[in-house]
């Protein structure tokens, strides 16, 4: 349709943009800073980020002594192993930006292989892994995706790196700050022992 069209002529583009993912966003701070539970703040981001055109996210995270998932999928998506741990398997998206602290994407081949079905039975082609710094926790949170197409592996990572990483970054931060206030209020300063407000 460009074809013989003068290049010093002025060129129209039109961006269409799905609101429903901003809204998403400004639903999950509003959750998040009225005290709503840590996992169900995250459960309604990663289902409002979810869509047939980008495909199903989930978000792993640790909550306690193991990990956790949030999201339309089960945790195996997330890279959680059955027990409640993380998933190891070496080519996995969340095993290579959990070891370099960056984003991956992968084709689904490099998932580990009973996931494989189980993906493309989503319609799921790519799987992309972004790693959230996490400070309560040795592992990084990981929010992860599956487009139906590879060609949007690279374009999906690069957006899950900007406003859903600083999202569930903000989110972990201050649930790590909430229980330190917690862990002060109820314990003494020099020993670590219980105190009066505690009992």
């Amino acid at each position: 349709a460009l074809e013989g069209r003068d290049p010093d002529e002025g060129l129209t583009a039109v961006v269409m943009r799905d609101v429903g993912l901003q809204d998403s966003h400004w639903n999950f701070l509003a959750s998040l800073s009225s005290g709503e539970p840590f996992g169900s703040c995250l459960m309604d981001l990663a289902t409002g980020l979810s869509s047939a055109t980008d495909g199903p996210l989930v978000i792993a995270y640790d909550d306690g002594d193991s990990r956790v998932s949030a999201g339309p999928l089960p945790p195996a998506f997330a890279g959680i192993r059955g027990d409640g741990q993380v998933d190891t398997h070496p080519t996995a998206p969340w095993t290579v930006a959990m070891r370099t602290l960056q984003p991956a994407w992968s084709r689904l081949d490099a998932l580990p292989p009973a996931l494989v079905p189980q993906a493309e039975a989503l319609g799921a082609a790519a799987c992309i892994a972004v790693p959230v710094i996490d400070p309560g926790s040795g592992f990084p949170a990981m929010v992860v995706q599956y487009p139906p197409h590879p060609a949007m592996g690279p374009v999906l990572m690069e957006a899950l790196s900007r406003r859903p990483r600083q999202a569930v970054a903000l989110a972990l931060e201050r649930r790590h700050d909430l229980r330190q206030l917690e862990h002060l209020a109820h314990h003494d300063d020099l020993s670590g022992l219980a105190n009066r407000a505690h009992f």
